[in-house]
């Protein structure tokens, strides 16, 4: 069971490697739907686009794993909460921006349901981005009657920019988990014949056969048995 399993993990591992990959694809579909929106107020080309799915990389055969379309939803999902909380902390360490995370921080109140641990709907990463894209540009007063400019679009291209390197990073984590997989293997082997056998001297002929104690254990204290 424990082989069939790490066979699963590693093949999930290999199918969010390459459904990573679609992401800049993902936001370049964005964009171009919102730009679609905001020069004809609908976006009547969106039934002519390809779809962005699973199994469009070159060399993928079929579709993979059950419910590889649902998972590479909550992938994207997942890829934006990550971004999200990026750009969070990006904002909050900027003393220029301090209003631009505060901002942020309410609008994630009133629409990040998906990211606070609730109910998670289809398309909920892409959802947010175009909310955030909708929300007028603001204009208010730093306490040194400076003006401080609040760019919901911007911070959604800074959000898709994010995107893009937490899949990144997120890719590369899948191709070292059939690396993992050979350490564990190699450590299976390696315990099995450690754990062998120990001959007890203590007790009379024939010897006993006891596996090997835990880690840690202190070879000295067998120095008494005899």
């Amino acid at each position: 069971m424990g082989q069939h399993l790490l066979r699963i993990r590693e093949q999930l591992a290999n199918e969010w490697k390459q459904d990573l990959g679609l992401l800049p694809l993902c936001n370049a579909e964005l964009r171009r739907h919102r730009t679609e929106v905001v020069a004809h107020h609908s976006d009547e080309l969106e039934k002519l686009q390809y779809q962005i799915a699973p199994g469009s990389i070159e060399g993928e055969e079929g579709n993979g794993s059950p419910l590889r379309t649902a998972n590479f939803d909550l992938l994207k999902t997942a890829v934006t909460h990550g971004a999200l909380w990026r750009l969070q902390r990006e904002l909050a360490a900027e003393p220029t921006q301090k209003h631009a995370a505060e901002w942020l921080t309410r609008f994630v109140r009133e629409h990040g349901a998906a990211f606070r641990g609730g109910e998670c709907g289809w398309r909920a990463g892409r959802d947010f981005l175009l909310a955030m894209m909708d929300q007028p540009v603001s204009v208010g007063k730093s306490l040194g009657g400076n003006p401080r400019f609040i760019d919901p679009v911007g911070m959604a291209e800074r959000l898709m920019e994010l995107r893009e390197e937490v899949a990144l990073e997120w890719s590369e984590a899948m191709q070292l988990v059939p690396v993992e997989h050979i350490a564990l293997r190699v450590e299976e082997h390696r315990a099995r014949l450690e754990g062998s056998v120990v001959w007890s001297v203590s007790r009379p002929y024939p010897p006993r056969v006891e596996a090997l104690p835990p880690a840690g254990f202190v070879w000295a204290e067998l120095s008494g048995l005899g």
